[in-house]
């Protein structure tokens, strides 16, 4: 067996070196509002041209996601406020994330949003624990519950700047 593809990857991994431009999406939700955030996001990224990799945390592997992260020259992490708080099926991946220490390489964008019922809090949260990680946050938001059509076209819209604040910075 030759080792030199695992050690290729980690390579790659350790250093920051990517090909291409695949964001992947993280989120978690609780009553889909986040969910219909995050495929409205993951539209107006895609109608650039740009690989999308979603991952809804109540479905899919942690291990996964952070797989994608690893080669990817963005996130998006959303969850929606539970308490003041991001809803708790996202915080194994957040702690998996902040493990990985990305401050250590080329610094990695990220967006987060989620949805809120009342004051909202989870947005803040996950981009302060994403700074911590190493990551740039630049973009936050956070929506009402419910099927507000018009954030929802926000959500869409959105995704299309950070593609192309992606593409002139060249990351």
């Amino acid at each position: 067996t030759d080792p030199s593809f695992i050690i290729d990857l980690y390579t790659k991994w350790s250093t920051g070196t990517y090909e291409g431009t695949k964001i992947t999406f993280i989120y978690d939700t609780m009553h889909h509002s986040t969910q219909r955030m995050a495929h409205a996001m993951a539209e107006g990224v895609r109608s650039e041209g740009v690989e999308v990799k979603m991952y809804f945390m109540h479905d899919d592997d942690k291990s996964d996601a952070v797989t994608d992260v690893l080669d990817s020259k963005a996130i998006f992490v959303g969850a929606p406020t539970m308490m003041n708080n991001p809803f708790p099926g996202i915080g194994d991946v957040m702690y998996y994330l902040n493990c990985l220490s990305f401050g250590n390489i080329e610094t990695k964008k990220a967006v987060v949003f989620g949805s809120k019922g009342w004051a909202g809090g989870s947005a803040r949260i996950l981009a302060a624990n994403l700074e911590g990680a190493g990551f740039e946050v630049v973009e936050q938001m956070e929506l009402a519950v419910a099927g507000d059509l018009d954030g929802v076209h926000t959500c869409v819209t959105l995704g299309q700047p950070i593609v192309m604040l992606l593409v002139c910075t060249q990351i």
